[in-house]
């Protein structure tokens, strides 16, 4: 009989680590080929805006529709059973996939008037190629679609490395398109696109027939549990927009500074989101649909213990990094960005903006995670109004801290409004939800914040005393790894066993 691997927590989540790194190198390859074959102009101005129409006017919905999905899913499943589920499923599918074709056809018909919209200032060349590119990509949104139902969808039932994975058509055909363009007929470039997510799609509801028995039901009823879909994204959408709303501000204000703190704040704001996909967004993925589990079977003692758990686990990744990025703000922008026209004052305006984005980081990870955690218990509004008011102290602190701080005050800002709202969301949730009793341990977080103060101290006093090279750096890094580490198991914050648990691959009768 032949044997299966299977994989515990721990190695799902180190498993997904590299395979997102995979993922990301891929992704930067991808841009490095098309500024490569085609530079800055008209084309990628065109192929850029192609793509950001759709995904502005409805990717993003679809997305939050996904994120509404799976808690309604799990109490489907966990209620009525997985047919009930899949019948669900296909609704929710169906009723999107109408949407995205409705749209397709606005986008094929009037492709002018979005261009018009979007991109007012482009020129005739550009416009029209605009117009022929959208019409291309805006094919892109059927994959989203089958991709938002069935990613959360195969997570829920214990796929979390395929759908990340299949995510590698992207890219791919993107990278052979971009090729095949510049050899041949540069309006060939879009392809890519829609192929890629399409590809991407096909694959993942493929393995959702083959590997998890989903039945797909051709049904256009669209009953109360569709609605309430609906209804549950709706509160998302407003967290999002105010987000956005958010960065328009900091980007605006920016523009008044001086030359490139726009570009500083981008460049920061780059790393501090490369940084969150290999910690607090890793693990909320895979936490995500067991929370749905629990809630939909009203286990809050399992909620209470799986919310702490992934709170200590992402504050042991986040609260050293966020130290050790603040200490080595200057060696980090310089090692990644200071190469040919970003100089050392674009190093020196960025290290200073990312040393207060690196603040934010614990933060914003305890607030992704709680905001799954009410998802699950199908309390959006709550996310809403802390997201809400986070945006307007933000704004506010923008005007105020910009004033005496230029760029930097807008980082800090940012920082500041996201500490609020992690006091603001816990205050409200523990008044909301009184059965969930400890969502996370102050004493664990004191202890990895003592484990990274002086295991991150050390490391930048060594790193002073070696005259501050970027060999020194690196030692520096590798000490602060190894100390972090003794620190961690000393206070016994996390057991030792857990590194047995990664390497014990358990094999089981197929």
């Amino acid at each position: 009989m032949k044997k299966k691997v299977s994989l515990n927590a721990s190695q799902v989540a180190i498993a997904m680590v590299v395979v997102t790194a995979v993922a990301k190198i891929l992704g930067l390859c991808r841009e490095l080929m098309l500024a490569h074959f085609y530079g800055a102009g008209v084309v990628v101005d065109a192929y850029c805006m192609a793509q950001d129409i759709p995904d502005t006017v409805f990717a993003t919905i679809i997305q939050l529709v996904g994120t509404a999905f799976l808690p309604i899913y799990s109490r489907k499943v966990e209620n009525e059973g997985k047919l009930a589920g899949d019948r669900f499923t296909s609704q929710v599918y169906n009723f999107l996939l109408m949407a995205a074709t409705i749209m397709i056809m606005f986008c094929m018909l009037f492709p002018g008037a979005f261009v018009k919209l979007f991109a007012p200032g482009f020129s005739q060349e550009a416009t029209e190629l605009t117009k022929y590119y959208l019409r291309i990509a805006v094919f892109m949104l059927f994959g989203h679609v089958t991709i938002t139902i069935f990613e959360p969808y195969l997570r829920y039932h214990g796929s979390y490395l395929l759908p990340v994975f299949f995510g590698f058509f992207q890219s791919l055909f993107v990278i052979l398109f971009t090729c095949v363009s510049f050899v041949t007929n540069q309006q060939l470039l879009i392809y890519g696109v829609p192929l890629g997510v399409i590809a991407q799609g096909v694959a993942l509801i493929w393995f959702a027939k083959k590997n998890k028995e989903y039945n797909y039901i051709p049904s256009l009823q669209f009953g109360k549990s569709v609605k309430e879909v609906f209804v549950l994204a709706a509160p998302i959408l407003v967290s999002s927009l105010a987000f956005r709303l958010n960065a328009f501000f900091d980007r605006m204000l920016a523009s008044g500074f001086e030359a490139g703190s726009v570009s500083a704040l981008r460049y920061g704001h780059l790393l501090l989101s490369l940084i969150s996909a290999f910690s607090y967004s890793l693990i909320a993925t895979v936490v995500y649909p067991k929370y749905n589990k629990l809630a939909a079977t009203e286990d809050y003692e399992g909620l209470s213990r799986t919310s702490r758990q992934s709170i200590d686990y992402s504050s042991i990744l986040t609260i050293p990094i966020m130290l050790g990025c603040m200490l080595f703000s200057l060696p980090i922008v310089r090692l990644i960005f200071e190469r040919g026209a970003f100089d050392a004052s674009a190093t020196a305006l960025t290290s200073s903006v990312f040393f207060w984005y690196a603040l934010s980081l614990p933060f914003n990870g305890v607030v992704l995670l709680i905001g799954y955690l009410c998802y699950s218990l199908h309390d959006t509004k709550a996310t809403a109004l802390c997201s809400t008011l986070s945006v307007m102290l933000n704004i506010v602190l923008n005007f105020v801290l910009s004033h005496f701080m230029g760029t930097q005050g807008l980082a800090l800002a940012t920082a500041i409004s996201a500490i609020a709202h992690v006091i603001v969301l816990v205050a409200i949730f523990k008044k909301k939800h009184p059965n969930i009793r400890q969502i996370f341990s102050v004493k664990n977080t004191l202890l990895i914040l003592l484990a990274s103060v002086i295991s991150v101290g050390i490391s930048y006093v060594i790193y002073t005393v070696l005259n501050s090279t970027m060999l020194s750096f690196i030692i520096a890094v590798i000490i602060a790894v190894i100390l972090y580490t003794v620190c961690i198991l000393a206070f016994k914050v996390v057991s030792p066993t857990i590194i047995k648990d990664i390497l014990n691959f358990k094999k089981k009768q197929k």
